[in-house]
């Protein structure tokens, strides 16, 4: 999973390279199937599985940022390094240059 700021676009090569495997988008099936939540309101943390977590270096300069709460029309803000925390998130240069 990776966290990147709304204003941003994931640079799927940077994220395969910090994941040491290449990455594509999960599909519906797959994003349900490893966090037990539906596509728009996937939490960063507390999935059904074991799921990698990465998040831009971006989102630290912010004082909160806002995620899905495990619905689509349900959000939550926290703080990046909080954030960063609870999803156990590998920090790393994510978004496209």
């Amino acid at each position: 999973m990776a966290l990147v700021s709304g204003s941003n676009r994931l640079d799927e090569s940077r994220l395969g390279s910090v994941a040491g495997e290449p990455v594509t988008k999960a599909g519906a099936e797959a994003a349900r199937g490893a966090t037990g939540y539906a596509i728009g309101g996937v939490p960063p943390f507390g999935h059904a599985t074991d799921v990698p977590v990465f998040m831009d270096r971006d989102l630290l300069a912010y004082d909160v940022v806002w995620a899905a709460a495990g619905r689509p029309d349900s959000v939550f803000e926290i703080a990046p390094d909080r954030l960063r925390e609870l999803s156990g998130a590998v920090v790393a240069d994510l978004k496209t240059a």
